[in-house]
């Protein structure tokens, strides 16, 4: 890209949007008419334009306070001109990979944001350093836009807070005298001595400040409202485990049954027995999300008939929040993006419609996971997947094995015709499974009959179910 006397070596990028390929797809004629075509048609009408800047002014309130440098940067790099104002160089980040710029480079970092209030603003953290260096930086997230009713995307840029104390201070009144600011929990003090007392116990148990509920906050609210629609994809699974030694024992099967709620016939069951079984289903989830995946960025339109085309223009009520239209409402016609046909689930405000969308977590329920199998699925689970692995038991089996099962278990060898272990651990596997299946989904069933919730997005199924349709049927 020429640029006055210079070239500038850029990388410009081309998208096509996302389309279902499906077995019957002709694959050359789909690459034709979605990659080619529309990569082909971008070229003709490309034209270069310079990259454009993550500059935003800071509010005129904030600005007089002469306690922030905002660099006017003419590129994305905002953060890391925020920093190199405060210290020296480093690279774009995000609050997520705050604690490894804080690590490779010997530094601690807090991030603040603005909140409106009224006509004016209030500082409040956002991101807090578990450890405090000597070289320490105060960052200031802002955005383009508080609160304003904007069609444009909205954009944050950072500021270095050269003094928190002047920047705060106005939010407790107009007196000029110096306040010591904790910078965890923004109590002030009246000296550094005092805030050095505190700062020792602060750390140890404020993650940021307290805020009370105020007026129109002080009720608890039913909100989650896309928790209405069942989780499309459930993983229900279940391993078994041999004996090698006394006391040693080594997982030798695993199986899994992926559940659509949807769509039935992708529903399938799957397992595996070896050595390396662990492996396997890690291996089987990696590609298990990554086929979910495809399928959410993969939606579908909306098809309406004509009857409900006449069911939204004569709908009065949000079918999402069951909340009226209100006459400057905005009524949007909401459907399942995962569904070909016959998609169309209600009327409902614009903003009900944003938020009301499929979770992307897929819940993989453990037959036994508080007993000992979870030592393998710790082990081995979190070392072959990528990223966190979160766990959580739900239920206990601790059975001795009597003449009466002994007696069972030779009744279905021979009902069967197994004619090794392998075959009766498999068929007591999938036994299992398919129980903890049809258990599960008569739970998800019941639970969405009577209270319109899946239990599903719910990590625990004592108390927090049982909070949330409370709140949703007393309309609290």
């Amino acid at each position: 890209m020429a640029k006055r006397d210079r070239v500038l070596m850029v990388h410009k990028y081309f998208t096509t949007s996302n389309s279902a390929i499906y077995r019957n797809t002709d694959l050359e004629q789909w690459f034709d008419a979605k990659v080619i075509a529309p990569i082909v048609g971008e070229l003709s009408e490309f034209q270069e334009c310079d990259m454009g800047s993550s500059y935003i002014e800071l509010p005129q309130q904030i600005k007089a306070k002469h306690a922030c440098i905002n660099v006017n940067n003419n590129d994305q790099a905002c953060f890391a001109w925020a920093l190199t104002s405060a210290m020296y160089p480093i690279f774009p980040i995000t609050l997520k990979q705050i604690p490894n710029v804080q690590k490779q480079n010997n530094l601690s970092i807090n991030v603040y944001i603005l909140e409106k209030r009224g006509s004016g603003f209030v500082t409040l953290p956002t991101y807090l350093t578990n450890n405090k260096k000597d070289r320490h930086i105060n960052l200031l997230l802002i955005q383009s836009r508080y609160g304003d009713v904007d069609y444009e995307p909205l954009r944050y840029h950072y500021v270095w807070i050269k003094d928190l104390s002047r920047l705060l201070s106005s939010q407790l009144g107009k007196h000029k005298t110096k306040k010591h600011f904790c910078d965890r929990c923004l109590h002030y003090f009246s000296s550094m001595e005092r805030l050095s007392k505190h700062y020792e116990d602060c750390k140890n148990v404020n993650d940021c400040k307290v805020r009370l509920p105020n007026e129109e906050q002080k009720s608890l609210k039913f909100k989650n409202f896309k928790n209405k629609e069942k989780v499309p994809f459930v993983v229900y699974a279940d391993l078994e485990r041999v004996l090698k030694q006394y006391q040693h024992h080594l997982p030798a099967a695993v199986g899994y049954y992926g559940k659509c709620s949807y769509d039935p016939s992708l529903s399938f069951y799957r397992s595996y027995w070896g050595d390396d079984c662990m492996s396997w289903f890690a291996r089987e989830m990696n590609q298990f999300a990554e086929n979910v995946e495809t399928v959410f960025l993969s939606p579908f339109d909306i098809k309406l008939t004509p009857t409900q085309e006449a069911d939204f223009n004569r709908a009065t009520h949000c079918h999402i929040c069951e909340q009226p239209f209100e006459p400057d409402d905005v009524k949007v016609r909401d459907h399942n993006h995962l569904i070909p046909g016959n998609n169309y689930r209600g009327a409902a405000h614009n903003s009900c419609n944003i938020n009301y969308k499929d979770g992307v977590v897929v819940p993989v329920i453990f037959h036994n996971l508080s007993g000992y199998d979870a030592n393998f699925i710790l082990e081995n689970i979190a070392n072959d997947m990528p990223g966190r692995v979160d766990l959580l038991p739900i239920t206990k089996e601790n059975i001795p094995i009597s003449d009466e099962d002994y007696q069972h278990a030779k009744n279905v060898w021979a009902a069967f015709n197994i004619k090794n272990l392998g075959e009766y651990t498999d068929l007591y596997m999938k036994t299992d499974i398919l129980l903890l299946v049809d258990v599960f989904e008569r739970l998800r069933h019941s639970s969405h009959m009577t209270y319109n919730l899946d239990p599903t997005h719910y990590y625990t199924l004592q108390v927090t179910p049982g909070i949330v349709c409370c709140l949703k049927h007393v309309k609290l």
